[in-house]
């Protein structure tokens, strides 16, 4: 994973398939902090635990990890709440509008792959502050639908805070796939 903004690297993570069934859980451990939380997908493709969001994410209802229809101008949006772990109990509003934007071969580190582009725009109602406002993120992803991972991700969000006029970032980051084992 690296910083968008300067370029440098983040993280290494390495996700690793736990089981698959009814479930498929993903374990993932960070060459910086060691083991994470698992991502859990219920069914497969469907996600509804998501460690990928800084604080995890568990929705109320599972959401298309990737597009529902592999066709270019395919459109759809979904709606679910999510809680934080933390705090149990409380729900938050969660807008995903998934678009697919075409097929593209993309070159990553782990190889050349035929991909569906697609971008999430999502917008949520934040956990964090009740004065933050207007919370969005946008994710372009570059899918592999013979592995059912992305070869490459990049996402980056802005939001508002009551009082200031600007808007806030959070950070634009990217992750693309080193290798593929097993």
């Amino acid at each position: 994973m690296r910083n968008v903004f300067n370029g440098l690297s983040v993280d290494t993570l390495t996700e690793t398939v736990l089981s698959v069934g009814d479930e498929v859980r993903i374990g993932r451990v960070s060459g910086h902090a060691g083991t994470l939380e698992e991502e859990i997908q219920h069914p497969w493709g469907m996600i509804l635990r998501d460690p990928h969001w800084n604080p995890t994410v568990l929705f109320s209802q599972a959401l298309p990890l990737w597009p529902l229809e592999f066709q270019p101008g395919w459109t759809r949006d979904f709606y679910t709440r999510y809680q934080i772990p933390e705090l149990q109990g409380s729900l938050f509003d969660w807008w995903l509008t998934m678009e697919v934007l075409g097929w593209e071969e993309l070159a990553v580190p782990a190889g050349t792959f035929r991909t569906l582009k697609f971008s999430n725009h999502i917008r949520f109602q934040s956990h964090e502050f009740y004065y933050r406002l207007s919370s969005e993120r946008t994710e372009t992803i570059w899918l592999v639908p013979e592995i059912g991972r992305w070869a490459m991700r990049r996402s980056s969000g802005v939001y508002y805070i009551e009082g200031f006029g600007s808007r806030m970032r959070e950070d634009d980051l990217e992750w693309s796939l080193l290798s593929l084992n097993g």
